[in-house]
């Protein structure tokens, strides 16, 4: 299937089934939640509670009927799960501080002080 065909329909549907591969984590995941379909994965809810309620933890019943009677008929999905800025938020609220980000926009695309500082810099004459 073409990558556009395939994000049309992954974009049309509510929810993926995404079983795991050679690892539980997959890309397909982050497909899934940044097009606003909910994945349906064999993930262990403690390990990967970062994805909250967006994501169907530990399936380990792929049958479609029974998975239509247990599903949420209008689920509902953070999309911001795939953005920089939520990851940075997310970890400062895991360590309970606010962590230092080099080299990063401050999540809202605005330089840090000392990052506009160094650019500043760049513009000064240099002399020989």
């Amino acid at each position: 299937m073409p990558p556009q065909a395939y994000f049309s329909r992954m974009g049309k549907s509510m929810y993926i089934l995404s079983p795991d591969g050679d690892r539980p984590e997959c890309y397909r995941h982050y497909e899934a939640v940044g097009m606003g379909t909910k994945p349906i994965t064999e993930l262990d809810p403690f390990l990967f509670r970062h994805f909250g309620s967006n994501v169907v933890y530990n399936t380990s019943e792929w049958n479609l009927t029974t998975l239509n009677m247990a599903l949420d008929p209008n689920p509902v999905v953070n999309r911001n799960l795939v953005r920089e800025a939520y990851w940075m938020e997310w970890a400062n609220s895991e360590a309970g501080v606010s962590l230092t980000w080099n080299n990063y926009s401050n999540g809202n695309g605005l330089l840090s002080a000392e990052e506009t500082r160094l650019l500043n810099m760049m513009d000064w004459p240099v002399h020989a």
